[in-house]
């Protein structure tokens, strides 16, 4: 179980580089091409860029929603709400028992 975690968050890791480095390369290319747009006065070019820029964005979140369902991340949407309430009525009890605020992070 151990090592099927650490692959997770080993993929998970290189997922977010890959994203961030992504993102960087685009937003400097829509830098650079605002730039040379605003040089050359042609408004409509850095609108098409802007454009396609955000459907790439979009699509993006779009499989990472896909993902999240297809791993179940949405069957139960409720349970999360009544453990975090469950285990704030033990952290009460707890406060009230021993007079001592616990985190447990």
């Amino acid at each position: 179980m151990q090592s099927s975690t650490m692959r997770d968050s080993r993929v998970l890791t290189w997922f977010a580089i890959l994203v961030v480095v992504c993102a960087g390369m685009g937003f400097f290319y829509k830098l650079t091409e605002f730039i040379r747009t605003m040089l050359a006065n042609e408004i409509q070019g850095f609108a098409l860029i802007s454009v396609s820029t955000y459907l790439v964005v979009a699509i993006g979140y779009l499989c990472l929603f896909i993902w999240s369902y297809l791993q179940g991340h949405y069957r139960d949407v409720e349970g999360p709400k009544y453990w975090l309430l469950e285990h704030e009525a033990e952290l009460d009890a707890e406060h009230r028992r021993t007079g001592t605020i616990l985190y447990h992070g």
